[in-house]
């Protein structure tokens, strides 16, 4: 079957979520089949499949990088996704075979050697990508795929948590889902006193403002809470190493796990997504910088984004609101 023939029948299939992901798809896809062309694979496509590894995805990323000039890690991003789930349809409907590869795909990114994990290196660290961008708020896609290989790391049984590398693992997780939730940055997490937890009904005093936590959150805090337990009774501080200590003032050990998670590398571009996403709640800016404590400088970047991604409609709603206005009519 032609590498076309392929594409048709992924995109016309139920196997992918019928979302705004797959008007993307067939773009990107045929930017991996330039990958191939360059590569002399035309014809025979399924002897491509069965031998294609992490590496060889590296290598078409690399590819598609440099012949498109691309600077975005969330760019980058969509491409795997699509190039990924592509290669995952083949394989997993039988047209073709490749068990190794399988199970590469279907290993968590926290774990080494997993395609996830290779990719987000590898697009970290790529030079060829601007990394001041990854300053800037996270993609809905991004977010999503960050939550659930968080969430694959708080999967591991409280039995498993037996040296310092599965505790750093659990404690970066929860705090980027928090971060992701209430835009809250890293200093000011690290503070954050056990007591101000309520686990009866699951919510956060923060700055002098109660939150709910959803449930999936608080599934995963009262199981970590039971281990801090085991190695932390007695200290004030929610978060603690392995040891019994409070978490490091520097932000490396967060830092690191989003980067084997995502490819990013700031918890920044966490904390603006959050606080875009609370502006477009409606909440008061006066309100979220009493409860997040970041600066002046990240509430106007976070508007000027939130102005991008609204375009029209803010326009729209001014001419709503200031319709509203007590002297519109005896003007």
């Amino acid at each position: 079957m032609t590498f076309e023939k392929y594409v048709s029948n992924f995109m016309n299939s139920n196997y992918i979520n019928l979302s705004p992901k797959p008007r993307g798809y067939n773009k990107d896809l045929m930017v991996f089949h330039d990958y191939l062309k360059s590569r002399d694979v035309t014809s025979n496509i399924d002897e491509f499949v069965r031998g294609v590894d992490t590496n060889t995805i590296i290598d078409s990323i690399d590819y598609y990088i440099k012949a498109n000039k691309i600077k975005k890690v969330s760019t980058v991003q969509r491409y795997v996704s699509a190039v990924k789930e592509f290669l995952l349809y083949l394989v997993s409907n039988d047209y073709v075979s490749n068990d190794a590869f399988l199970k590469e795909l279907g290993s968590p990114a926290y774990k080494e050697g997993s395609f996830r994990n290779k990719i987000n290196i590898y697009l970290a660290e790529n030079s060829e990508l601007d990394k001041s961008i990854s300053y800037d708020p996270l993609t809905q896609d991004e977010v999503e795929d960050l939550i659930k290989e968080s969430n694959f790391v708080l999967e591991i049984p409280v039995t498993k948590v037996t040296r310092s590398k599965e505790m750093n693992m659990i404690t970066s997780a929860l705090i980027i889902k928090l971060i992701l939730l209430i835009g809250v940055p890293y200093r000011e997490i690290i503070k954050i006193p056990v007591e101000s937890y309520n686990i009866t009904f699951g919510s956060f005093s923060i700055n002098g403002i109660t939150i709910r936590l959803p449930e999936g959150i608080i599934k995963q805090f009262n199981c970590y809470l039971e281990l801090r337990e085991k190695i932390a009774r007695g200290r004030e501080e929610l978060f603690v190493t392995y040891s019994g200590k409070p978490l490091p003032k520097g932000t490396a050990q967060v830092t690191y796990w989003l980067k084997q998670l995502s490819g990013r590398q700031d918890l920044t571009g966490l904390i603006k997504f959050a606080i875009v996403q609370m502006m477009n709640l409606n909440i008061s800016h006066i309100a979220i910088e009493k409860f997040t404590k970041v600066g002046y400088k990240i509430i106007m970047s976070c508007k000027e984004q939130l102005i991008k991604e609204q375009g029209d409609l803010l326009g729209i709603e001014l001419d709503s609101l200031l319709r509203r206005s007590p002297v519109f009519n005896k003007l």
